[in-house]
């Protein structure tokens, strides 16, 4: 099931679909932090927003999520990977971006898994 929510995310990534994105915060805990480096997102809605706006910078990405693990520790699952690929800033040569990441969920009182931290 983690791969798969990892799978509709990049999905989302590679399309810059926000509509996608919106349908992709069912996999979030309502306390889901991002943590892209640079500061903390915290919460589904804020998290969307986030991603307008970075959407409204770029052209396209053609991001890669590589998953090298995923760990399942009770009700706690942490996947860990690495991101490759390139991106396309608005008015700017493309670049590529490799990095790593690291991702923590949870079970729900349904059994489901949720997004609670992601971090890159």
């Amino acid at each position: 099931m983690i791969s798969k929510i990892r799978g509709e995310i990049e999905q989302a990534e590679l399309t810059m679909d926000v509509m996608l994105l919106r349908d992709i915060k069912r996999h979030f805990t309502d306390d889901v932090a991002l943590m892209p480096g640079h500061r903390v997102v915290r919460g589904p809605d804020a998290i969307i927003k986030y991603h307008e706006r970075l959407y409204e910078q770029f052209d396209a990405f053609d991001i890669r999520f590589i998953i090298e693990s995923i760990h399942v520790l009770g009700g706690l699952a942490i996947e860990k990977g690495r991101t490759e690929g390139t991106v396309y800033p608005k008015n700017r040569p493309e670049r590529k971006n490799s990095g790593t990441y690291l991702c923590v969920y949870e079970l729900d009182e349904n059994d489901r898994w949720k997004m609670v931290r992601f971090s890159w």
